[in-house]
């Protein structure tokens, strides 16, 4: 009996695994693939790179909706590489060619006025601040090369009531891969503070730069 128990559970996981995919979020600078700690144009340097997708779906040219992720928010963060592979029931699609993804980029003012949560959206991930601020939408961290010396910069991207709200969604053409192209990023910065940590305009922008970033890879 355990043994054949042991058969079917094996059975069920490979048929499980066989009816997903996934699409990857890939950050990128200068069409390759981002090392965290690298400096890159011998001036941005990014050890952290860490934000939350919320509401993944997949729609068609309609704007139909054929699938919906059972997982409301995920936080994506570079240090740890599954974090970056999103998966979805393959089987429940027959063609991805003309299929759209949409979803958003941080967490919803609906969402935030609940407080802390569990889960992606527990503090220990450091990606909250308080009740009244909520969560860190998009958190991007490093150094930069000013004149021969290396200044820290952190971006703490904020902020869920008006006319702060930070919170944006996006809709791309599906692709197994989406690009984040943090050489496009930095190039549209038009804030030369190095330190961005509380909701306001600046947070604003940034947020609407880092979506502008964001590219399906077909």
């Amino acid at each position: 009996m355990k043994g054949f128990l042991i058969g079917t559970l094996v059975v069920c996981s490979s048929i499980f695994v066989q009816a997903q995919t996934h699409f990857k979020i890939n950050a990128t600078y200068a069409n390759s693939t981002l090392v965290l700690d690298s400096l890159y144009d011998n001036t941005y340097a990014i050890n952290t790179l860490r934000f939350y997708l919320s509401d993944i779906v997949l729609i068609d040219t309609n704007d139909s909706l054929i699938y919906t992720h059972p997982k409301r928010h995920v936080l994506v963060d570079l240090k740890h590489p599954t974090s970056q592979e999103v998966y979805v029931h393959d089987s429940l699609f027959d063609s991805k060619a003309n299929l759209r993804l949409h979803f958003g980029i941080g967490i919803d003012s609906t969402t935030n006025s609940k407080g802390a949560m569990a889960g992606d959206l527990d503090p220990i991930n450091g990606m909250y601040w308080t009740w009244q601020s909520g969560y860190i939408n998009v958190k991007i961290e490093g150094t930069k090369q000013l004149e021969g010396k290396s200044e820290e910069f952190q971006f703490h991207l904020g902020g869920f009531t008006a006319p702060y709200n930070t919170y944006r969604t996006i809709t791309r053409p599906y692709s197994s891969i989406l690009d984040i192209k943090m050489d496009q990023f930095f190039e549209q910065m038009t804030w030369e503070r190095l330190y961005i940590m509380r909701p306001g305009e600046e947070a604003v922008d940034l947020i609407k730069e880092f979506c502008t970033s964001i590219h399906s890879s077909l």
